[in-house]
């Protein structure tokens, strides 16, 4: 077996198991309320290697959200969620875990949005760059 090399020093903050990588480990978080936002941009000459999204809409009006990586202006993965909720309800959660990670070159993006007013989407994502 090959001997893992890890980066980061505290690998406590690392919840179950993951491949041995050269990279940095990324963690990011956005919260939008009545518009869209992007949570993270891959960085020029990097990759990311994408282990998990999720999303939560504690939701109190009708409308659409979403969560999807995109490149170009154009949503080329909709494994983060796209649903229109058609009253209100007491709330969504969505999870996904992707192993091996999704690996999104660089200028790829990943977007989360609602577009109802007072709807709220708080979302993040977790993996590393390099």
């Amino acid at each position: 077996m090959a001997l893992m090399k890890f980066r980061e020093p505290n690998q406590v903050k690392w919840v179950g198991s993951r491949p041995a990588h050269n990279g940095t480990q990324l963690t990011a978080v956005k919260v939008v309320t009545d518009a869209e936002g992007t949570i993270y941009t891959v960085p020029v000459g990097e990759t990311l290697f994408l282990c998990s999204m999720n999303a939560v809409i504690p939701v109190v009006a009708a409308g659409t959200v979403f969560m999807n990586i995109y490149t170009d202006a154009a949503a080329v993965y909709f494994y983060g969620m796209q649903e229109s909720i058609l009253a209100a309800q007491g709330g969504i959660y969505r999870y996904f875990t992707f192993w091996p990670p999704m690996e999104l070159p660089s200028s790829y993006y990943i977007r989360i949005g609602s577009g109802a007013a007072g709807l709220t989407v708080r979302a993040s994502i977790f993996g590393w760059v390099e």
